[in-house]
This record gives C-alpha cells, structure tokens and sequence, in this order.
C-alpha cells in the first residue's frame, strides 16, 4: 500500500470521528489527508502513459480506467459499509444511555 493510499484512509478514519463539537484542526487534517489519493492519479497516470509506444497507447488508457473503476467501487463499497457500522453502534450507545433513568 503507497503512502497515498495509506494517508487517504487515515484520512477517512478520521473524518468518522468529526462531530458537531469538533474544532477546525482535526477536520482540516482529515479532509487534506483524503485528498491525499487524488494528487496520485494524475502523476501515476501521466507516467503509465508516456512508458508506452505511441501507437499502443490505448491499452494502459484502458487498464487505468478499468483499474481507478474498479478500486474506488471497491473502496466505497468498503467504506461505506464501515461508515454505517460505526454509526448503527453509536445510534445504539445513544438510545441505550437515554433509556437509562
């Protein structure tokens, strides 16, 4: 796993911690760490490109996008179903303490 990839999930981690009382700090460091993935795709794709001859430059445009499809389908897949994970066990916290007199 890059060092991209490893900061846009650290990122997204933290992004599950952000609450109405959370301060700016802590959300400007999460939202630039899930940026992180981005400022790689450009560089990545650029240098995938340009490895190849002229007149067989259609198969890695190809396998790039079928690649970035098929990660971020996965990865929101993924992160969604831990996103709702974590907060069915905190909407369960929350009704157990305002049940308790």
């Amino acid at each position: 796993m890059t060092l991209a990839w490893r900061s846009a999930v650290v990122g997204v981690f933290l992004q599950t911690r952000i609450t109405a009382s959370t301060g700016y700090g802590l959300l400007f460091v999460a939202t630039d760490l899930g940026i992180a993935i981005g400022l790689v795709y450009a560089p990545m794709n650029t240098g995938r490109m340009s490895a190849m001859p002229r007149e067989k430059a259609g198969s890695p445009a190809g396998g790039a996008g079928d690649e970035s499809h098929l990660a971020a389908s996965l990865g929101l897949a993924l992160l969604g179903a831990l996103f709702s994970h974590l907060q069915v066990d905190k909407l369960h916290d929350e009704l157990a303490r305002r049940a308790q007199p």
